[in-house]
């Protein structure tokens, strides 16, 4: 009996601390940095912001050109997190790339604080370094002004 007991209170610790990350999570974030193929971007300097946001258990991403404002790239999909290990299944892309549909692709999660976050994953075969900040509702702000 109290064998089981541990098993229980080791499995319900572990549930818990996949639950903290994913609660932390939930929201809108917006990219900051972004290093692929090993060069870095800042996507304001590129003319775009891209925003990601979680509910438990979807993710929809935007892309809005900041000359413009008009949304350039839309994807929308499930993701798993537990503890660091994410993972999204991509369920609709709005552009080119629509041979990502379909496909999961993980990533490694780190929370520097609640509202910073480091994922780095792979995209068919690169690696990809993203860095986010966590938006604030008074914060949202598309074009910038």
């Amino acid at each position: 009996m109290k064998y089981l007991i541990a098993l229980l209170i080791t499995c319900s610790c572990f549930i818990a601390k996949a639950q903290l990350n994913s609660d932390k999570l939930v929201g809108t974030w917006e990219l900051t940095e972004i290093s692929y193929k090993g060069n870095a971007i800042v996507p304001q300097l590129h003319g775009y912001k891209r925003y990601k946001s979680y509910s438990p258990t979807h993710f929809t991403v935007i892309e809005v050109d900041l000359e413009t404002n008009i949304t350039k790239t839309s994807i929308f999909g499930t993701y798993t997190l537990s503890d660091s290990t994410y993972t999204e299944h991509i369920l609709h892309v709005n552009r080119e790339n629509s041979n990502m549909i379909g496909g999961n692709y993980p990533a490694i999660v780190k929370f520097d604080s609640d509202d910073a976050m480091a994922m780095v994953g792979n995209v068919n075969n690169v690696k990809i370094d993203e860095r986010w900040k966590k938006v604030k509702a008074n914060e949202f702000n598309i074009g910038g002004k």
